[in-house]
């Protein structure tokens, strides 16, 4: 893992967490981006994590995923509304919020943006929801301003057109409990409460 973030207490000592976990073989970390760009650590790191107060951090994120094939974990001490929809829109996986974190947490978020599918924790996803402006609130149904990975968009497609989860799994090449995880997955990032209301918010965004 390769870690960007002017803080140097915070970076150490996100660092020494981090080497705690069983699934992190070597942490490195720079406190500005031009450092990181020629730093061997970088090209070693499956994994990068970078902190909104980074100079420009929205290029370095957009840098590292679409130019190095880097998944990154953007972190703050505190999510503002502005800092978390530029990073997730820059490309970020994940977002962290460390204050408040726990070795748990971040296992799990590590965990997850390593196979591809970082999640926002739920308590930050409402600084991401925009609620709709009409005259009867849309039944105050939350709009999500974040986007969806390639597969949550195909898997919504296809409940969309009527498919069941093992017709899905099927199509895909899937298991069946993984449909179902990239669905949760798509439920939770949509801020609905079912499969059916996830894809009508899909369908109105302009998502899938």
């Amino acid at each position: 893992m390769f870690l960007i973030d002017p803080h140097s207490i915070y970076r150490l000592g996100m660092a020494s967490c981090l080497r705690e976990l069983p699934m992190v073989a070597g942490v490195d970390g720079v406190s500005d981006p031009e450092e990181a760009w020629d730093h061997p650590g970088l090209a070693r790191a499956d994994l990068v994590m970078v902190d909104v107060e980074t100079p420009d951090p929205s290029c370095v994120i957009s840098r590292l995923r679409n130019e190095e094939g880097r998944h990154v974990l953007a972190t703050a001490a505190r999510w503002q509304h502005q800092d978390l929809l530029a990073a997730m829109s820059a490309g970020a996986s994940g977002a962290v919020c460390k204050d408040g974190l726990t070795p748990e947490a971040l296992a799990a978020q590590v965990r997850a943006a390593l196979h591809g599918s970082g999640v926002v924790p739920t308590e930050m996803l409402f600084s991401l929801i925009e609620r709709p402006n009409g005259a009867d609130g849309a039944a105050n149904v939350p709009r999500i301003m974040t986007g969806l990975t390639s597969r949550e968009q195909v898997v919504l497609r296809l409940i969309a057109d009527g498919r069941l989860t093992r017709e899905v799994a099927q199509e895909l090449c899937y298991s069946e409990r993984t449909v179902k995880v990239i669905l949760s997955n798509a439920v939770n990032k949509l801020g609905a409460r079912s499969r059916s209301q996830a894809v009508a918010h899909a369908v109105r965004e302009g998502l899938i």
